[in-house]
């Protein structure tokens, strides 16, 4: 049983969120994307973690796979030129892998089997900040991987510069070398000193520049 929207029934915007995956930063992001889904509830705004989002390239489209429970998973299919189509809102039967799950929507929707690929970590992200309004990136703690600062580095190599903001807590060190290149691609940065701190100035940030 599905549920769907037309593009013509509903808005899409993204915001995407990066950051490190650490357990501390990744509970500092859940709590971020509920506080922005909560104010833009109801507006056509997504608020997507690189890492809960799948995405799958068929024809001229690409699918995006969101899982918010064990059983529930969001799908939104757009066109190449970032053009929504359809969204829908699925429930997994008992052990349904998410990937048969999209194959059998596109088989229901299109009546042909088409080959479809699930793209790699570095080809999501490329898809998801094409489609993104603004990227978030939030570096919380200094003792992490560090994946935020190459997912960072490959926005602005990608072109994206314009739509990241950085929002680091204070007292984090970054490199002279990270912040040249910050300053020499008049990349945007906050500062935070606590967790609420850092709500108020992504949602402050959001409603001036979505």
């Amino acid at each position: 049983m599905s549920s769907a929207l037309s593009s013509s029934s509903y808005n899409f915007t993204l915001v995407l969120l990066l950051g490190s995956y650490d357990p501390i930063t990744k509970n500092l992001l859940d709590i971020l994307k509920r506080e922005i889904a909560k104010k833009y509830g109801g507006t056509g705004l997504f608020v997507f973690l690189l890492e809960e989002v799948g995405v799958y390239n068929f024809r001229e489209y690409f699918v995006l796979t969101e899982r918010w429970t064990d059983e529930n998973i969001s799908i939104h299919i757009f066109q190449h030129d970032g053009s929504p189509v359809e969204t829908y809102e699925l429930k997994l039967a008992r052990e349904e892998q998410i990937d048969d799950k999209v194959k059998s929507l596109l088989q229901e929707k299109y009546g042909d089997e088409y080959y479809v690929t699930k793209l790699t970590v570095i080809d999501k992200l490329i898809v998801l900040m094409n489609l993104s309004k603004q990227i978030i990136i939030v570096r919380d703690r200094e003792e992490t991987r560090g994946g935020e600062i190459f997912e960072l580095t490959y926005c602005i190599f990608q072109g994206y510069r314009d739509k990241v903001c950085i929002f680091k807590r204070e007292g984090i060190q970054l490199s002279s070398m990270l912040m040249e290149f910050l300053d020499q691609n008049k990349v945007i940065m906050r500062t935070y000193s606590t967790r609420q701190e850092l709500i108020e100035n992504v949602l402050r940030f959001l409603s001036y520049n979505l």
